[in-house]
């Protein structure tokens, strides 16, 4: 068997390249809980803010709460030290706020009363959602969630991720709901995060107010190698939306979800809204695209010039004959490199190629 990459129509085409934005972030972390933590784990957090964003795909997420409006309050709230912590990161490196770090809050009119919340960064409002809704909202959004501490609300976003797989990661040693849910769902954690019995004793055992500030460094880097281990990569697959493709696609999804990506079909996720948006807004989120044009769909194509403005390179896949690609396709697509794919062993190589050749791409890019 051997893999054709068409390239007939064109003979001086340029070798298949991938192309990404190096500056596109798009791993949503969500870091929640405790609103009054002491000075030394609010340094913590805000520290571990900072460092992940070094990580030029990640983005933070807060839920904007600063302080009661009265009454007494001890203590600084974890997302104004994800705030801290973001601040931090684009002053040193002269980028907008709104570039790391997004503030999700919920309909004003619907909101808890008695909160101060800042809006920092790009601030999503979320019209016609209650303060719980917003909650949930987030962790639907999350490519990972890190709760600090917490009671009541926290242990509600992290059975929340527990019920869709969400990756979610309690610092246990920071107390609270955090404590609580780590020890109640141990094994899961360690086997979800890949974390071993060594590094788990380490953080169950870790007291911020008795290790060295190298100590506690060196736990920050432990937290981000787990989470940034389990954020999957995005795959959208752009397709027909036809009954006969439905076994064909499920194909798509094993191999796909065997090489460690997340297939994301838009009839198949449930999105909705505005289709345009969501299309742009799936693209921003992809670190993948592969597309079939087999039956020369307008809306595919469409997708794919899309694709190319967000500076993707999508994987383009051909299920006919060779000969028929050359009369079949649009002018702008014929300079292109198209895998064709006759059979379903084929499909499986060339998908294989190229997403492992696109997760080392995309490594390189993020370190």
């Amino acid at each position: 068997m051997t893999l054709n990459w068409q390239a007939r129509i064109n003979p001086s085409v340029k070798p298949y390249i991938l192309l990404f934005h190096p500056c596109m972030r798009n791993k949503r972390i969500v870091i929640y809980g405790g609103t009054e933590l002491d000075s030394l784990t609010s340094e913590y957090v805000t520290k571990l803010a900072f460092e992940l964003l070094e990580n030029d795909r990640i983005l933070l997420a807060t839920g904007g709460f600063g302080k009661p409006k009265q009454g007494p309050h001890k203590g600084t709230s974890t997302d104004l030290s994800v705030l801290r912590g973001a601040e931090a990161f684009v002053r040193e490196r002269h980028l907008p706020l709104e570039s790391v770090l997004e503030t999700w809050v919920p309909e004003p009119t619907k909101d808890r009363g008695g909160v101060d919340r800042f809006k920092k960064g790009k601030v999503e409002i979320l019209h016609g959602l209650s303060d719980q809704a917003r909650r949930l909202r987030l962790v639907q959004v999350a490519d990972a969630l890190i709760t600090v501490k917490g009671h009541i609300r926290t242990a509600l976003l992290l059975e929340m991720a527990l019920a869709i797989a969400r990756p979610a990661l309690p610092l246990a040693f920071t107390g609270g709901d955090s404590h609580t849910h780590w020890n109640e769902n141990r094994s899961y954690y360690l086997s979800r995060l890949g974390v071993t019995e060594k590094q788990a004793h380490h953080w169950e055992a870790l007291n911020l107010h008795k290790t060295s500030p190298a100590a506690r460094s060196n736990s920050i880097r432990g937290i981000i190698t787990a989470v940034t281990r389990v954020i999957r990569r995005n795959c959208l697959v752009l397709m027909p939306f036809k009954k006969r493709l439905d076994q064909y696609y499920s194909q798509l999804q094993r191999i796909i979800d065997d090489l460690g990506f997340h297939p994301v079909r838009l009839d198949r996720d449930l999105y909705a809204g505005d289709i345009r948006e969501t299309v742009r807004q799936l693209l921003r989120e992809s670190d993948a695209v592969i597309a079939d044009i087999t039956d020369r769909s307008a809306n595919v194509m469409y997708e794919i010039g899309l694709a190319h403005a967000f500076g993707l390179e999508p994987l383009l896949l051909w299920r006919g004959g060779a000969r028929k690609i050359e009369r079949s396709l649009p002018f702008y697509l014929k300079p292109q490199r198209i895998a064709v794919a006759a059979n379903s062993k084929t499909v499986a190589k060339v998908v294989k190629q190229y997403l492992r050749q696109n997760e080392r791409v995309v490594d390189k890019t993020a370190n």
